[in-house]
């Protein structure tokens, strides 16, 4: 049975980013590698020139946006959140927005190769499961299994399975979402690394190298999904929160305590894309 090793530093960290009136969460590009931001303390999504900085767009309560943790954008446009605050998973397309309740603490979203979304809520015992939603949410979400170990910013593999980190077991998990069969625990998942403190997020590149966050440790890490093996690509300090690639494989952070979005350079430093608190 897992332990909640974690829990006292997650609520730890939260609680600062409240203090510091802060909070950029998740990130991830479109298509035209415009990078959006959400801000659970904020209340909104942000569409950020990822060059500039420059606010392209804001989508708040009017669209929607209540306190959005996660984001995911298809192929075709599409935009995907997690509203923290609601328990709701929201799809917005063509400017209209639909959202569906999922469960108290919806945290992270992702979008297969296949257009499948899935979700995870992360407050154990009560609301900690993965789920998948029905593209459309118009169909119930299908809960595929409970006890899922607070699961956050998680991303599909080349291989087919789902990668998320788990703040309970301080680690990385490989997931076969369609093996599972909505049991209390879900056998068919696998450690692909340990020795995280706390675990953030993960997203593969376009060469299908996988990268993870410690937020505890502020380290951005390259992970051998072979070995497990673990290489320090940046330290960028507590609190980071998520990450992304644009169509040029460069890559970008946020930051839940500062709320500072970064663009990590190859050598190791930082470019500032968005300033100090919410963008």
């Amino acid at each position: 049975m897992r332990q909640i090793t974690n829990a006292f530093m997650v609520c730890a960290l939260f609680s600062l980013a409240v203090v510091l009136g802060a909070c950029s969460n998740g990130i991830n590009f479109d298509s035209d590698d415009i990078l959006y931001v959400t801000s659970i303390m904020n209340s909104e999504i942000v569409l950020l020139d990822r060059e500039t900085g420059e606010v392209l767009e804001r989508l708040g309560a009017a669209q929607g946006a209540n306190g959005p943790d996660d984001v995911a954008i298809a192929p075709d446009g599409t935009i995907y959140w997690t509203n923290y605050s609601s328990g709701e998973a929201c799809r917005r397309a063509a400017g209209i927005t639909t959202c569906q309740f999922v469960g108290a603490f919806i945290n992270p979203v992702t979008i297969s190769d296949e257009g499948r979304v899935f979700v995870a809520t992360a407050l154990p015992p009560a609301s900690d499961a993965l789920y998948e939603l029905d593209p459309d949410l118009v169909q119930a979400p299908e809960r595929i299994f409970n006890n899922a170990g607070m699961l956050n910013g998680m991303d599909f593999g080349p291989d087919g399975f789902l990668y998320a980190p788990s703040w309970v077991e301080a680690n990385i998990l490989r997931i076969d979402v369609d093996a599972c069969d909505e049991s209390e625990w879900c056998e068919n998942e696998t450690v692909v690394a340990g020795t995280i403190a706390m675990p953030a997020a993960v997203k593969f590149d376009s060469q299908g190298n996988l990268h993870a966050l410690d937020s505890l440790s502020g380290e951005v890490l390259l992970v051998d999904t072979t070995t497990g093996s673990l290489t320090v690509v940046a330290d960028l300090g507590i609190g980071l929160d998520n990450l992304a690639f644009d169509s040029e494989d460069r890559l970008f952070v946020s930051n839940i305590v500062n709320g500072l979005v970064v663009e990590v350079l190859p050598d190791g430093s930082t470019r500032k894309v968005s300033g100090v608190g919410p963008p």
